[in-house]
């Protein structure tokens, strides 16, 4: 099962992390923000009621590359939608939070509905399994 960690509120499991403050570069080759490769996103914007939620599409993204059952893909489309909600709590305005947590719902059920593919398909590349190599981790805690 996948071990979330809180990191300034937003949920994310422990390689995330590690890629995130060491080697973002091998992160971008996982994740793209909000919407699919290609033309997915374009059509998908990264920002709800001006709120940028790219962290949590990037979040999601990652766990969708990592995960390896149907299990692991409900906990990251649930985590899509509350990283995206918190996102919403910090950044939106008093007015725009009710819009904004109503379009939140929408890009969960969409990723609950129409993500199967993506995540049967998602992989980590070799670099980056090669990087969270348990050695590489463990030095990284310490």
């Amino acid at each position: 099962m996948i071990k979330l960690i809180s990191v300034d509120g937003m949920l994310g499991p422990a390689n995330y992390w590690l890629l995130n403050d060491s080697a973002p570069e091998l992160l971008s080759k996982i994740c793209n923000g909000c919407g699919s490769k290609g033309v997915g996103g374009y059509i998908i914007p990264d920002t709800i009621c001006g709120v940028s939620i790219t962290a949590a599409c990037s979040i999601h993204d990652f766990m969708y590359a990592s995960g390896l059952t149907i299990k692991d893909k409900y906990i990251a489309d649930c985590t899509l939608l509350e990283n995206t909600k918190m996102c919403i709590q910090k950044q939106a305005k008093w007015y725009q939070k009710p819009i904004a947590y109503g379009l939140a719902y929408v890009y969960y059920y969409s990723v609950k509905k129409k993500g199967l593919e993506y995540f049967a398909a998602a992989s980590l590349p070799e670099d980056v399994v090669d990087f969270l190599s348990i050695d590489n981790f463990d030095s990284k805690l310490h």
